[in-house]
């Protein structure tokens, strides 16, 4: 794991030179440029959208920057080719991880400035897997097989339970939990899907409820740590929520509660740990 240091090498507020190796004709930056911008832009990168470091352009493989790793101060996007870039704050610069020595001193050489630094656009999600990130067409990795696939993003277009656009192929953007890198899954969720979910309740009573149709998923975190209400996590068919609800309240070890909403329009799962996790799936209307 790299030091949680920061990056600088300034003396007397001077910017440090580029490397040797560093292309210096690099191309001109955009209009918001500015090194506030430039880092934020950073920040928020995506799997696959390119970065411009020095005239070198590098694909985004996995943006180390979640809000434990900014507020130990040491954010890093790791690419591609398998370097990682530490970002630094925007008075100084960014630097790549195999630069860094372990007492945290970067030489002012391997610094890069934010002017040498272009974020470019967000690839459309239909196009990702043309040798950008792993392509596949179920929520398993194609390299490990790994099915636990942490969701990112993908081409509905919703807000709060409700679809606004479904396309008929939806592209999910996910990241595989074992390899930590990103895959794009391609996949044409049938509105014809039907299943049976179990339900229990906190009492202990069970029941059985017929579901159709497709579901929008909404996770929402209570936890010490990390607080989330109403995350988008994808669209699911009928048998993918069963599915899951049925494997965590059946066998020995029986995992939380579930309870199903009118006619099957609304199934939620609720963790029973001290500090619950709520699984919730909203059907989409007309489905």
């Amino acid at each position: 794991m790299p030091p949680q240091t920061s990056l600088t090498a300034y003396e007397d507020g001077e910017q440090p030179a580029p490397a040797a190796d560093q292309a210096v004709d690099v191309e001109p930056p955009t209009a918001e440029a500015d090194p506030e911008s430039v880092r934020d832009a950073l920040l928020d990168v995506d799997p696959g959208q390119p970065v411009t470091i020095a005239g070198d352009t590098y694909h985004v493989a996995r943006p180390k920057t979640g809000a434990m790793r900014v507020m130990a101060g040491n954010p890093a996007i790791t690419f591609e080719d398998g370097g990682t870039l530490a970002v630094g704050p925007a008075s100084q610069g960014v630097a790549w991880e195999q630069d860094i020595p372990e007492t945290g001193e970067v030489a002012a050489a391997d610094i890069t400035e934010y002017r040498q630094v272009i974020v470019r656009e967000r690839p459309a999600l239909p196009d990702l897997g043309d040798g950008v990130v792993a392509m596949t067409n179920e929520r398993a990795c194609p390299d490990c097989g790994e099915r636990g696939l942490v969701f990112e993003d993908d081409n509905v277009q919703e807000a709060r339970g409700r679809a606004e656009t479904v396309p008929e192929d939806v592209v999910e953007l996910r990241i595989c939990s074992a390899c930590d890198q990103p895959v794009a899954v391609h996949r044409t969720p049938s509105r014809a899907s039907t299943a049976t979910v179990q339900t229990r309740s906190v009492s202990g009573s069970v029941d059985e409820v017929e579901l159709s149709g497709l579901y929008l998923r909404y996770d929402t975190d209570i936890g010490p740590v990390r607080r989330e209400s109403w995350a988008y996590r994808g669209l699911w068919t009928a048998e993918e929520v069963a599915a899951l609800v049925n494997a965590r309240l059946s066998g020995e070890e029986v995992w939380g509660f579930a309870s199903v909403e009118g006619a099957g329009e609304r199934v939620v799962w609720n963790d029973d740990q001290p500090f619950s996790v709520e699984v919730s799936f909203s059907r989409v209307d007309g489905a």
